[in-house]
């Protein structure tokens, strides 16, 4: 599995960026994203709004409703999705595999 450092490095080469989403306050996201060392914007969606707009929401896990999904998303130029992971509450995407997806759409 290749560190996200490096990933993130090559995703920038590509002149592609990482953006996190969740509902959470913007300082909790700060809060988190010190803590575990996380160097890309994040934006809060406390209404849910873009959860429902890329259809990233768990209906309810632990008690709480319309939690963001862990997602990845490739969204070309244009503007469309080309590349689509989800975690399904669960799991980490395969960041090789999200790369070759990348050098695809880059290479349109």
């Amino acid at each position: 599995m290749l560190a996200f450092q490096r990933v993130l490095e090559q995703i920038e080469r590509h002149g592609a960026w990482v953006v996190g989403a969740s509902s959470d306050s913007p300082f909790v996201q700060k809060a988190w994203a010190r803590e575990l060392e996380l160097d890309y914007p994040m934006f809060s969606d406390p209404q849910r709004e873009a959860g429902r707009a890329f259809d990233v929401l768990i209906q309810e896990l632990s008690g709480i409703r319309d939690v963001h999904d862990r997602a990845v998303f490739i969204i070309d130029r244009e503007g469309c999705i080309r590349y689509r992971w989800m975690a399904r509450i669960k799991g980490q995407p395969d960041m090789e595999e999200v790369l070759r997806a990348l050098d695809e759409v880059v290479a349109r």
